[in-house]
Order: structure tokens, then sequence, then C-alpha cells
């Protein structure tokens, strides 16, 4: 059967078919009697778009459901959810969906919410999940939807579109299995990356405000610090030093790197693989003194991005900074580690940005922040407690590249396998499902 989102031309893999959603499922929207009703304490959860997740799950968080009575629910008998059935945002979020799993099974639907209720005999639930957060599915939702201000997808055109799927249902299972799989690898690292950038928040506290010596404490601006560390201005140790408003007609194809505010991605990761620019390389003697060097903090000072952070490393060496960033420079190497700087500006400059966030001119002043205050350990404890910080700041970096990486691989498998360019008939379905629980 051919949807409106195919081609009649289209090659089949060998043993796929291709069918309209109508056909593989039953279709309810919620009633719109539904409207106005109360809510109780405890009773039947009411599945909302907003708890649809990216990754085809429904957040079941107690403390972000709500509940209608049981007297209510059984009003709506069609539109109370099974295990396996899919929930779709038909309007707003379109096409952002949801697997119904045992826990909520007979939970109840809002608006602009619609079940669709898989004929297990042709399509396996969670082959159907992945299907439909496949891009090429999401491309034809999203041609099929009228163009209004708000998307929104009909019964009737979702009913038309169509999937390409193994005619074997246990076929189904496996590709299911084995994306269940990785995206059960994806979420490990997420929570991996959670962790450590806890571990992280609680050591930057632990160390700017007990240091490594177990002194006794002190009293100050900045509340309790070692009773050996100073307080410092951020404007006393260390120099900040303006970008350069290169201009685009000066851009060349090969020559000295202009860093630009887009390199600083987030977490402070600097990346000049894409969004790069060029300058002529006699650039370097002409603007001299916009020179990045080694172990430079740079800081956004103006625009969406204020108080985006970077520090600067070997690598990328030569560039010339750009405007909107200034350059902070300890005034004495022997006074104020690099590293050491960096970590506490990390936790100084989110402060400082609140702070300024209800400001009209939208750029940070430089005497404003030349007065953040700094605690000032002896140069050995900075640089003791800095290397701590990068020990922990290495292993976020890990978790980083390997979330990259696996969900690099999900969604090139994710397609692969939605379009048949990979073949499953040789996998173990029994130790898939042991893992992933499909």
């Amino acid at each position: 059967m051919k949807g409106i989102n195919e081609a009649s031309s289209v090659n089949l893999p060998g043993g796929w078919e291709q069918s309209s959603i109508g056909a593989l499922t039953t279709l309810v929207y919620r009633y719109p009697t539904y409207y106005g009703i109360n809510y109780v304490e405890n009773g039947v959860p009411e599945i909302r778009g907003e708890l649809l997740l990216n990754n085809g799950e429904i957040e079941t968080d107690a403390a972000r459901l709500r509940f209608v009575s049981e007297d209510t629910a059984k009003k709506f008998p069609k539109v109370r959810l099974e295990p396996g059935d899919i929930v779709m945002s038909v309007r707003g979020t379109m096409g952002k969906i949801g697997l119904v799993r045992d826990n909520i099974r007979g939970a109840v639907i809002t608006a602009n919410l619609i079940r669709l209720a898989p004929r297990r005999d042709v399509i396996c639930p969670n082959f159907f999940r992945w299907a439909l957060l496949a891009p090429r599915f999401a491309k034809a939702l999203n041609a099929a939807s009228p163009q209004t201000t708000i998307k929104t997808i009909t019964a009737p055109g979702l009913k038309e579109l169509s999937l390409l799927l193994p005619r074997n249902v246990n076929e189904q299972r496996k590709i299911a299995a084995l994306l269940s799989l990785a995206q059960r690898a994806v979420e490990q690292q997420e929570r991996l990356l959670a962790l450590t950038t806890e571990l992280k928040k609680a050591l930057l506290h632990q160390l700017f405000t007990h240091g490594l010596r177990h002194e006794p404490q002190k009293q100050t601006e900045l509340g309790l610090i070692p009773q050996s560390w100073d307080v410092s201005e951020l404007g006393g140790v260390a120099d900040l030093i303006n970008g350069f408003a290169f201009k685009s007609e000066d851009y060349v194809s090969n020559g000295v790197l202009n860093f630009r505010v887009v390199n600083i991605r987030d977490e402070g990761v600097i990346d000049v693989s894409n969004d790069t620019e060029f300058l002529p390389n006699e650039f370097m003697q002409s603007h001299k003194r916009y020179l990045l060097s080694e172990g430079d903090i740079l800081v956004v000072m103006v625009g969406a991005t204020r108080g985006k952070m970077g520090f600067i490393p070997k690598a990328i060496l030569p560039a010339l900074m750009n405007q909107n960033m200034w350059r902070i420079v300890p005034k004495s190497s022997t006074e104020m580690h690099r590293r050491y700087l960096y970590h506490f500006l990390t936790t100084a400059v989110p402060t400082f940005v609140r702070e300024f966030s209800e400001s009209a001119r939208g750029f940070f002043k430089k005497s404003d922040f030349r007065s953040i205050k700094l605690p000032k350990p002896g140069f050995d404890e900075q640089r003791e407690i800095a290397g701590a910080i990068d020990n922990v700041e290495q292993k976020l970096g890990l978790h980083r590249r390997k979330h990259a990486a696996l969900s690099a691989l999900f969604r090139t498998l994710l397609h692969e396998l939605m379009t048949a360019r990979i073949r499953v008939h040789n996998l173990d379905l029994t130790e898939l499902e042991a893992v992933t629980g499909s």
C-alpha cells in the first residue's frame, strides 16, 4: 500500500513492504468533551505532550503527573492506554511520541495527542516506535501537515502516511532490540555525564571554600575560606584585553585562525573544526596585540552568550582574537595559576551574569567585571587545586566524547536499519531481548 510520503516506484528490500499507518494501527483521538475536568490527588494518570521524551519513552515521574478520577476516565475508554500503544503529539511538538509501558496501563491522553494501537500481528510496537522516530518519517510527517502557524497533522492525513517494514515480525523485533540496546548505551553515558558533572560541582565548592591543607577557616566577603588565603579582585591579579573587529572582506582561504565566539562551544569546549575563518598571515605582525597564547582565558562579554568561557589550548595556535570577547591574562605567572583562575571563574561568572541579566545595555562593563572577588591561596596550592579539578574535567571530556560517538552510532543505525541497508537475519534475538527488555 502506498502512502503519500512514498513514491510508487520505491525499491523495496527483500522481505519488506510498504504499509500505511492506517493499515498498521487503530487511531483514536481524545474526545472534545474531555475538556474542563477536575483533577484529583491520586487516580488515573493523564499523559500530556510535555511528558513525551526524545527517545520515544514517556516520563512517569509522579511529581510531573496529573490525575483524573476513575469515574472520569471510564467515560473515555478509547483514549485509555494499553502497553504497546504509541502516543503521538499532533500539534505544536508534532510527531513527538511515547511508547506505553505497563506502568501507565489505563492512563488517559489529553488534547493534541493521539493514540495509535498497533496491530500486533503485523507490527512490533517497539519497532513501530523506532520507525516513527526515524528521520524519513519525520520529514514525511512535516510535508503532510497543513502550512499553518502551528503545524498540525490530522487523523486522516496520518492514516495515509506509510512506513517501510519487514513482513516478518521477528525481524522487526530484532531491529527494535538492536536500536534499544544502542539507545541504552547513549542513556548510560548521559547518566555518567550527569553524575560526573555533579561531582565536579561538589568538588569546586569544597576546594574553593576549604582548600587542600585542612586549615582553620575565616569569614570573608566570599564566605568561609582557609585562614592563610587572601581575597583579591580580578582586576588586581589579571588584565582584561579586548578582541578586534576583523572585517569579513579580510578573510582568506588559508592563513592564521580568526578565533570567534562561535568557536567556544558548550561547557567551554574549544572547537575549530567548523565555523572557521582565516586572516592573512601578515596580520600576526600588524595585529599582534590580538594574538592568543596557550592558557589564555576567554569570556564572551556581549550578546546572547554573555559569560561563555573558554581556555585556549596550544593545538589551535596561532590565532587572532575577534571582537565580543575579553582575554583574561594573569599579571604574574608566579602569583596566579591560569587553570586555577579559569576554574574559579567558571563558578563566579554565572553568578555575575545573573546579576546583570536585566541590564539593558546587553554587555559587561570592564569595571564591573574587574571587581569580581576571588579566593587566593598560595601558588602551589592553586596548582594542586587546579590539578584535582582537571582530573575530573578529563573524565567529563571522556564521557562527552563517548556520548557523542554513541549518539552518532545510534543515528546511523536508526537510518540504516529502517531502510534495510543493514539486515539482522543472523542476530541472536534472545541475547538482545535479555539486555534491552524488548
